[in-house]
């Protein structure tokens, strides 16, 4: 990798820069020179006061104009969910901004049935999650049980997690019209990976699947994770990237 070779981090639905969890630091000391910055969609996290767009097409754009790292340079991008939904219509729209694209579990419109992008089993789950949006521990709580499937201390990390400023649930329903009318545009012109985890409980990881086959995108499986594989799998990840970079 380049000297300061600048990487933007984008999350997913209702998830911001401080999910990443473990998985930033060990970026960071596996590629020192990469300069990073996680940038938070239209109503998560830092910009937890904005409305939150009803389009992919929307984000993309508000994250061009706001990434400081990526003002007059190529940038990688390492998304997950949502968040590489953004990735693949950034990569795609403007080839010329991006130096490569890392997706993570991701689904479209297109190429995934609505029961395979949000599985049955968690409907209630965020209709109680809705409904008891106060209570940011249990919310968060219920989110790390969602999504991980390797996670120990998952009281200890929906403490911390509780502490940040929360996702409105009328920003949630936002983010997840967008998500759910996504379409997915023809194979962006730059390297790509597809990371997988197979036991996804939140998407099914077919989803991600019939993308990378569609598009013969080089698809790396870990055969435990869930759908946070930041948090599950944040050594695995890194390992993935690196040989991937490193690869003819």
């Amino acid at each position: 990798m380049s000297a300061q070779q600048p990487w933007i981090f984008i999350r997913g639905l209702a998830r911001n820069s401080q999910h990443w969890g473990d998985f930033t630091g060990m970026f960071q000391a596996r590629f020192p020179l990469a300069e990073v910055e996680k940038l938070d969609l239209a109503g998560n996290g830092h910009e937890a006061h904005r409305p939150s767009f009803l389009s992919i097409l929307e984000n993309v754009e508000d994250l061009r104009r706001r990434t400081r790292v990526g003002q007059g340079r190529k940038v990688s991008l390492c998304t997950i969910s949502m968040g590489s939904m953004v990735g693949i219509l950034w990569a795609h729209l403007y080839p010329d901004e991006v130096e490569r694209l890392v997706i993570m579990n991701t689904s479209s419109r297109d190429h995934s049935r609505f029961f395979e992008r949000l599985r049955p089993g968690n409907y209630v789950r965020f209709l109680r999650m809705a409904a008891d949006g106060r209570n940011l521990f249990r919310r968060e709580k219920e989110v790390i049980e969602m999504t991980t499937q390797r996670i120990e201390n998952i009281d200890e990390l929906a403490h911390t997690f509780a502490k940040i400023p929360p996702t409105s649930v009328t920003n949630f329903f936002r983010q997840l019209w967008a998500a759910s009318t996504f379409h997915l545009p023809e194979k962006p012109s730059v390297p790509l990976i597809f990371l997988v985890g197979d036991d996804d409980e939140l998407v099914k990881s077919v989803c991600s699947k019939r993308i990378a086959q569609l598009w013969k995108s080089e698809l790396r499986v870990h055969p435990t994770a869930g759908h946070d594989l930041p948090l599950d799998a944040p050594k695995w990840i890194c390992d993935q990237i690196e040989s991937w970079i490193q690869s003819p």
